[in-house]
């Protein structure tokens, strides 16, 4: 099975792309660019010949279109979120200005 994870170096998305990876699947994992600083959780499986790692935001259609036309995959995992957890900390005004 070929699958797609959106949002793959994140609190969810990293455990689904490291599950899909162990049980051989083959995985393609979009990240933000913004996101760098968590692909240290992928460090396991970078070497593997059935992962791709693509720097690309989700909402790029055009590079989007190219990896799902190009990988001919079977799944769309969509997991790609932006939180705010600092934010209803300090005051829920500024979560709400954001939104």
């Amino acid at each position: 099975m070929k699958i797609l994870v959106t949002g793959g170096a994140g609190f969810i998305g990293s455990p689904v792309v490291r599950n899909s990876n162990n049980i051989r699947h083959t995985v393609v994992n979009e990240v933000k660019l913004s996101t760098l600083n968590q692909l240290v959780l992928h460090v396991e499986i970078k070497n593997n010949h059935k992962y791709y790692l693509k720097y690309v935001a989700v909402c790029d259609k055009m590079i989007m279109g190219h990896i799902l036309a190009s990988h001919k995959l079977d799944t769309v995992k969509c997991l790609a979120a932006k939180s705010y957890v600092e934010l209803p900390i300090s005051g829920s005004a500024a979560l709400i200005e954001r939104v």
